[in-house]
């Protein structure tokens, strides 16, 4: 019976030679079918908790970019871009 550490060190194996997408859910679909029910509960958790990392990440980036757009905004009514106004 393969560990927690174990399932996640191969899902992330798995991720990165399949780079996400229907590749990378195939292959861990083919994993799960060689685990028991228990393993693949572990899978899941561990499958669930990686999802929740990734929608955080892909909220940190979208928060940069909007301030940063906040940010650009506030320094261009300072000095427009293509020099300043009269």
């Amino acid at each position: 019976m393969p560990s927690r550490r174990q399932i996640e060190e191969i899902v992330e194996a798995l991720r990165e030679e399949h780079e996400g997408g229907p590749a990378f859910a195939e292959a861990v679909d083919a994993y799960a079918g060689s685990l028991d029910d228990d393993e693949r509960e572990v899978l899941r958790e561990v499958l669930l908790q990686r999802a929740d990392q990734e929608a955080a990440f892909q909220r940190g980036v979208a928060l940069r970019l909007q301030t940063r757009g906040w940010f650009r905004r506030q320094l261009d009514k300072l000095d427009p871009p293509g020099g300043r106004t009269p």
